[in-house]
């Protein structure tokens, strides 16, 4: 059953971005699932590097929160900035 659960999720990732690179494994994916109604969808294909939140982290842009960042203790929303 996780199998086809990480389908749904992944088919819910690409909504907007078919293309849009989706590990299901990662923390801001997790993050994502988590809050998924809430922030929306990804509209970048991929991760970029975002100097945000006092550094420079790996993030996304979501349609409904903006810029979330990745730091080492987990996701943090930014917005949009």
């Amino acid at each position: 059953m996780a199998v086809a659960n990480e389908a749904v999720w992944e088919a819910r990732w690409r909504g907007v971005r078919p293309n849009a690179a989706y590990r299901h494994t990662w923390g801001l994916e997790g993050a994502w699932r988590a809050n998924a109604d809430e922030w929306g969808f990804p509209l970048t294909d991929d991760q970029h590097e975002y100097d945000a939140a006092g550094g420079t982290y790996p993030g996304r842009v979501f349609s409904g929160i903006g810029l979330v960042v990745w730091k080492p203790d987990g996701a943090q929303v930014v917005g949009w900035p």
